[in-house]
């Protein structure tokens, strides 16, 4: 607790300034809670909606990679059979724009049907 020996003499005025001190305090940790408590509410919606928005980009490279996988553990056991089928890989490029695939899981959306 903050020291107001100046203020205790005794007098109306010491009281009052005593008790503008607290409400002036207590004002100032509502509103500095209120301003904090919207920039963490800010920064949470702006991290869940950037992960949702990549949510499907995740997926497609999850599934390709399990199809990797999957081809390689039937190419070391000699089960794969010479189907006819491809596979269509693409690689990020470092500093290209993130929102390009968006167009191109998009096209794949409209030819694949899934």
């Amino acid at each position: 607790m903050p020291g107001y020996e100046f203020w205790t003499n005794g007098k109306q005025t010491g009281q009052l300034m005593i008790n503008l001190i607290w409400v002036v305090w207590i004002m100032n940790q509502l509103l500095m809670l209120v301003v904090l408590l919207n920039f963490l509410i800010a920064i949470i919606s702006q991290s869940y909606e950037e992960s949702m928005s990549k949510e499907l980009i995740n997926r497609y490279k999850l599934r390709a990679g399990m199809n990797s996988e999957c081809r390689l553990v039937l190419k070391t056991f000699n089960m794969l059979a010479d189907r006819g089928f491809f596979i269509l890989s693409a690689n990020d490029q470092i500093g290209r724009d993130k929102n390009t695939w968006q167009g191109f899981i998009q096209t794949l959306k409209t030819f694949i049907r899934i």
